[in-house]
């Protein structure tokens, strides 16, 4: 009877085990296929460019056109939140972005000089969008900002007013 009793026990216990161990091992595999993505940062200015806010998102772990140009591209869209504004003005694109040795190439479309009625410190906006992506890509040493295909000047960045 008490050996009876004993094995009972015994098998109980290994069906426990084993039950908890493939609970675990479940959840994990549906926390793998519902893997949100990579954790990605988003600095920007408030309306009236006063204070930064911080926006969190997710990015896709393997992104078509890479990491850093898949942020990029994120970072120029905007905020989602109403109270931010975007670095740039809308309609800015990249045209290429690219790294090589720790420093990243960012080619801009020239609507980026456009006049920006909201926020108007272009060296602001350029250093913000340089902190956003240090922050974000640590192993990125430098950043060379190109606007269509040219450096822009290399004190002070003023806008095309028309």
């Amino acid at each position: 009877m008490i050996l009876a009793t004993f094995t009972l026990n015994l098998a109980s216990s290994y069906f426990l085990i084993v039950t908890i161990l493939l609970a675990g091992f479940i959840s994990f595999l549906c926390w793998l296929i519902s893997f949100p993505g990579i954790r990605r940062v988003y600095n920007y200015s408030s309306l009236d460019g006063t204070k930064t806010f911080i926006e969190v998102r997710y990015a896709p772990v393997n992104p078509v056109q890479g990491n850093i140009a898949y942020y990029v591209d994120e970072l120029l869209l905007g905020p989602i939140q109403d109270q931010g504004s975007p670095i740039f003005v809308r309609g800015t694109k990249v045209n290429s972005c690219f790294e090589r040795d720790g420093i990243l190439y960012v080619d801009l479309s020239k609507d980026l000089l456009a006049a920006d009625p909201i926020n108007t410190d272009f060296n602001k906006k350029i250093e913000l969008f340089k902190r956003n992506i240090k922050h974000n890509f640590s192993y990125i040493k430098e950043i060379v900002l190109f606007i269509d295909g040219k450096i822009p000047f290399e004190t002070e960045i003023k806008p095309v007013t028309e």
